[in-house]
């Protein structure tokens, strides 16, 4: 007779843990409230089954999985939207993917055959780089006006000749504002460029806080990036001198051809060399697949070198200037110089911790 109640009891209490359970396991309501945050239909859980586990696990795993559930829901509604480096690197470098087609005939030969006045005159366009640089940003921004509205960035043109960056991209939600340079070269063949200058090492990138000559301090960018363009030119070319008429249009020649775009870090295609001539600009790799992976010296260094790399670089005539001997001119002279500075200190260890503890903690005390 007892072991028949006792059976009984256990009996009801199976049942009721079953049913509870299953209460739990079955899918939530598609619409589902919480706290004014609506619980999306696809976010519904799915009913679990476990045969073989009992069913205070089978409790103990549904709670789990909508715990998890509800941590998702909330960091996707309740948190702001952010945009970090990696992030906006992936977007631009989709988007890039696309300009090829944009600015090329389907022979691939550029789609800007000259200049046209008021007349119907058209005038041939001329291979000298600056110009195709220029007349190449001009096409290109309002492609970047669409990759802006795309993944809400607030996008800044530059105002002023020979200000930085090109283009500004501020992330409406977060803030994160990002620095874009539109730059361009030739190939010299088929695995080599005739190389590109990166920007100054003076002035604003020395000068961090600073907006001299920059649309924003420099310090203010979350991340610097490149949008290169890399092009062929071409041997048949117009004569400058001559005019054409619109139904000569066919007829013009491209002056360059054959384009590939790539997006960067500024320091994974840097080099340790200045640009061409006097200039005190940052020189580029020249490799074509160095450009494309972003796998410059400085890739591997990481950006905090190259940032102090180029911070106290000094050219020959700077170094005369202030009355110095250039502390180093390439990579392997730059390890030397922080080599000697590391000796000296590890020499001076003792000495150096002594002076340390004598040093007040507040500066504004010791006077």
């Amino acid at each position: 007779m007892e072991a028949s109640c006792a059976a009984t009891v256990a009996g009801k209490r199976l049942r009721k843990a079953t049913s509870e359970t299953n209460s739990l396991a079955t899918p939530i309501s598609p619409r589902f409230h919480l706290k004014n945050h609506a619980w999306p239909a696809n976010h519904a859980v799915e009913p679990l089954i476990f045969p073989s586990i009992g069913p205070i696990a089978m409790n103990i795993m549904t709670a789990l999985r909508l715990i998890a559930l509800l941590k998702r829901h909330f960091l996707d509604t309740i948190q702001p939207g952010t945009m970090t480096s990696e992030q906006f690197l992936k977007h631009l470098q989709k988007h890039a993917a696309s300009f090829a087609k944009a600015v090329a005939t389907n022979e691939g030969e550029w789609i800007i055959k000259g200049f046209i006045d008021v007349h119907q005159r058209i005038y041939s366009i001329s291979v000298d780089t600056k110009i195709v640089s220029k007349v190449l940003e001009l096409l290109l921004f309002p492609m970047f006006v669409e990759f802006a509205a795309k993944q809400e960035l607030q996008i800044e043109l530059c105002q002023h000749q020979n200000f930085y960056p090109d283009l500004t991209f501020t992330h409406t939600a977060s803030g994160n504002r990002f620095a874009v340079d539109i730059k361009s070269t030739y190939r010299e063949n088929e695995t080599k460029v005739n190389g590109m200058t990166l920007g100054a090492f003076t002035g604003y990138f020395r000068n961090r806080d600073s907006n001299k000559n920059t649309l924003y301090p420099y310090s203010q960018y979350a991340s610097h990036f490149v949008l290169g363009v890399i092009y062929t030119k071409c041997d048949d070319v117009a004569d400058e001198r001559r005019q054409f008429s619109l139904a000569d249009l066919a007829k013009i020649p491209s002056v360059i051809k054959d384009f590939e775009f790539f997006a960067q870090p500024k320091f994974r295609i840097a080099t340790a060399r200045p640009g061409s001539g006097n200039t005190k600009n940052i020189g580029s790799a020249d490799k074509i697949d160095t450009l494309i992976n972003g796998t410059g010296p400085f890739a591997s260094l990481g950006e905090e070198v190259y940032d102090d790399y180029w911070m106290f670089y000094l050219t020959r005539d700077m170094a005369e200037a202030v009355g110095l001997k250039r502390p180093y001119m390439n990579l392997k002279t730059y390890l030397e110089y922080k080599q000697r500075g590391t000796d000296t200190l590890k020499a001076h260890a003792k000495e150096i911790a002594s002076l340390a503890e004598e040093e007040p903690e507040n500066e504004e005390t010791g006077s």
